[in-house]
């Protein structure tokens, strides 16, 4: 895949039937080692669109200055509940985001109850790291929707979009984009991102064992 001039897209997203949502086809026939989409950077989410927001930037620089640190995963996690939740249809991203699984269509077992967890992993021997992660999730939206910083400036957020304020940061929303980020993130240079089309794209193996796809940055910033 590559961003860049002229572009190209081999692949169309098309709703598939059930259990499947939505994937990707081909429209042309693609050649081993053929180059089939190229993607703008600027349909791309990731941290760095969420710290080069006008509006989002304020809130990522107050927490850092706070805890003198930062957090790439919750800055782009709160980032794209921005933009799924409180801008919806005005978000840059629309396109892209209606697309995405709701909560309902999700299977992670995050969003599952300890019980069944217990019940539909038992006996593995997974079930007790399960059990752990979802608390330990949970635990962390606890701690992340109470942040003042985060409330507050989510209660911007939402009443400048006509939204009730006291809404905040669900829990509902902050497991859907925890879902998302670790279901559907694409990595490169060290960076985790949200591709359109890309994450759609099936990876079981083909004929040559290994070669799935390539993904790269072309030369003047694009992506491949």
């Amino acid at each position: 895949v590559r961003a860049a001039s002229p572009s190209v897209m081999s692949i169309v997203a098309v709703e598939l039937p059930l259990p499947y949502r939505v994937g990707t086809i081909t429209t042309t026939d693609i050649k081993q080692q053929e180059l089939y989409l190229t993607i703008p950077i600027s349909i791309i989410l990731n941290n760095e669109k969420a710290t080069n927001d006008s509006t989002f930037n304020p809130m990522i620089r107050d927490l850092n200055t706070k805890y003198r640190s930062s957090d790439e995963f919750h800055e782009l996690l709160l980032f794209l509940v921005y933009h799924k939740f409180i801008l919806r249809e005005k978000s840059e991203y629309y396109p892209y985001l209606r697309l995405l699984p709701s909560i309902r269509e999700l299977g992670t077992p995050i969003l599952w109850s300890e019980a069944d967890l217990a019940s539909r992993l038992s006996p593995s021997h997974i079930t007790q790291s399960a059990i752990e992660e979802r608390a330990r999730i949970h635990k962390t939206y606890s701690f992340i929707s109470s942040v003042p910083i985060i409330v507050e400036y989510f209660k911007q957020f939402l009443q400048s979009n006509g939204m009730n304020a006291d809404d905040g940061l669900t829990l509902d929303q902050y497991l859907w984009a925890n879902s998302i980020l670790n279901s559907r993130s694409i990595w490169y240079q060290g960076k985790r991102n949200l591709i359109p089309l890309l994450d759609f794209i099936n990876c079981d193996e083909g004929p040559a064992t290994g070669a799935v796809h390539a993904t790269t940055i072309d030369t003047i910033g694009e992506k491949q």
